[in-house]
Order: C-alpha cells, then structure tokens, then sequence
C-alpha cells in the first residue's frame, strides 16, 4: 500500500446553521440556485457528523474551521433554538454555537 501524504480540503454546509433549522420549522426546506440549500448539496452534515464521516473514512487530524456570518435576523431564533435544545435534555450553548457556521471549512489527513 502506498502512503498518502496530502490533505483533503473541503467547505461543507452546515445542516444545523439556523436558518436551515426554521425553514424545515416552517416547511420551506426547497432547493435554490445558491447558498446553504444550493441544489448541488447533496448530502447533509452537521459539525458532529462531519467529523464521523471524516474518522469512518479513514482519516484524522481533522481540524474544522467555521465560517461565521454577519446575520442580523439570527438573534430573535437563537433564542428559540435554545429553548428547544434544552427541551431535549442537550447542551444548548453547543447547539447554539453549532448553528451559527454557514460553513465549514475542513482539513483532514488520511491515518498513516
């Protein structure tokens, strides 16, 4: 078997950002011709199953680097997904802050 000495570089959306999460509240989740439900997405992932996918495949070092966005309208929500995330009986300032990346930027290296 031949070593694999590079890195994987990719920017995957965030499944959890919160406006995905109150267009599914709503029944708006439609493909668009860009940004978070730009139709070319075609798997979704969350910061949590990022990093599963990443380690079942066979790679580690995986450092994720969030992109965070000026939104104004996201504070009067954020509220709210708190309040559901502690309803779930779930670490709310987790789930808060894993709503905010539009984004993430990723780099893994394969295990050797």
């Amino acid at each position: 078997m031949i070593p694999l000495n590079g890195v994987i570089a990719c920017c995957i959306p965030n499944a959890q950002h919160w406006s995905l999460q109150v267009k599914l509240n709503i029944g708006e989740f439609r493909y668009e011709q860009s940004g978070l439900l730009d139709k070319t997405h075609l798997r979704w992932l969350t910061r949590k199953t990022l990093i599963e996918l990443f380690h079942s495949t066979g790679f580690d070092g995986v450092e994720i680097r969030p992109r965070i966005f000026n939104e104004p309208a996201r504070d009067k929500f954020l509220a709210i997904l708190k309040g559901i995330a502690e309803e779930a009986g779930v670490n709310s300032d987790e789930a808060i802050n894993d709503a905010l990346p539009m984004q993430y930027i990723v780099l893994a290296k394969p295990k050797l």
